[in-house]
């Protein structure tokens, strides 16, 4: 169920709505529920029609095999692609690591298989129903994100604010540049409906850095045609959470509200969102489009920071997969 970001009381809007949309167990929910409907159809088509139901069966196996087989090729060539144009950091390698990892998995069961070495395969499967556990939470991630990121803004906001991110000199790259027309985009709505929100160009200057970004987004933001009078930067921030925090800051030292919508690169959108519940703020978040090559990297990179955020629980499931796993594995080559 989808909350109204425009709640007064945040808190007592969740409890009469039901749980907030803006947490990874929200996604794993929903995207459990349509594969168990997708699950529970095929079961019953199979049951009321064998035939039709094990050609429908047969059509979903092979389809997914594809599937998986083009999702894999599809993020080799994007992990080699954002390698090339944005350098060999360790960020820009995780997809081509994380393929490289499943991969050698797949190869040390085939060898334990192959030799009965099942010192070998029990690992093997460990590592593998671990590397499974994860990328379905990568799914639910992937997927529900896509979705939340797409939601049309509440109407009605306070503030728009921008999320930064890294500017050369005086220039906003695209990726920047599509949060803030994105946010421009809502204010130019909001004008139009008579409304007068604030635009936040928010975050502060790196170390690599001319200026700071706030103000560097401003700038754009006035050539693209936005209201000086509606212009507001904060440039302090160097993280998310500084960003709506210091965000949220300057509103309340204006006297102004502080339910906001705001706007940074899809990929980005979910776990700004989390960000923003866990921090107790008023907001919604809304993704502007990313160049696709770019988007399989900066996704997993997402992932991985949302899973930091609660490091000894997700260790915590690993260990248990694992456990659960081997002993599976060893009863069954032992």
């Amino acid at each position: 169920m989808l909350v109204d970001a425009r709640e007064p009381d945040l808190r007592r809007g969740l409890r009469q709505r039901g749980s907030d949309p803006r947490r990874l167990s929200s996604a794993v929910a929903v995207v459990g529920a349509v594969g168990y409907l997708v699950v529970s159809v095929v079961l019953t088509v199979v049951t009321l029609s064998p035939m039709v139901g094990g050609g429908l069966a047969v059509l979903l196996a092979v389809g997914l095999v594809v599937a998986n087989l083009v999702l894999v090729g599809y993020l080799a060539y994007t992990g080699v692609v954002v390698v090339r144009r944005e350098g060999h950091g360790l960020g820009n390698l995780l997809t081509l690591g994380a393929l490289g990892g499943v991969a050698g998995l797949l190869l040390l069961l085939g060898l334990g298989i192959v030799l009965s070495w099942s010192w070998l395969v029990i690992p093997a499967v460990a590592g593998l129903a671990v590397s499974a556990t994860f990328g379905l939470l990568l799914t639910a991630f992937v997927v529900y994100g896509a979705v939340y990121a797409r939601q049309a803004p509440h109407p009605g906001m306070d503030a728009i604010v921008v999320l930064g991110s890294k500017v050369f000199g005086d220039r906003v790259p695209p990726l920047l540049a599509a949060r803030i027309d994105r946010g421009l985009e809502i204010l130019g709505s909001e004008q139009e409906a008579g409304r007068r929100p604030v635009l936040v160009l928010s975050g502060g200057q790196g170390s690599d850095e001319d200026a700071p970004e706030g103000a560097v987004m401003a700038r754009y933001a006035l050539r693209e045609g936005a209201d000086a009078e509606l212009v507001r930067v904060e440039d302090r921030s160097r993280t998310t959470e500084e960003n709506l925090t210091l965000s949220r800051d300057l509103l309340l030292g204006e006297g102004l509200g502080t339910s906001l919508v705001v706007t940074t690169n899809d990929f980005h959108a979910f776990r700004a969102a989390i960000i923003a519940r866990e921090l107790g703020l008023d907001a919604q978040v809304v993704g502007a489009p990313t160049a696709r090559y770019y988007f399989p990297s900066a996704v997993l990179r997402e992932f991985i920071a949302v899973l930091a955020r609660s490091p000894i629980f997700h260790a915590a499931v690993a260990v248990v997969v694992a456990l659960a796993a081997g002993a599976l594995a060893w009863l069954v080559v032992r």
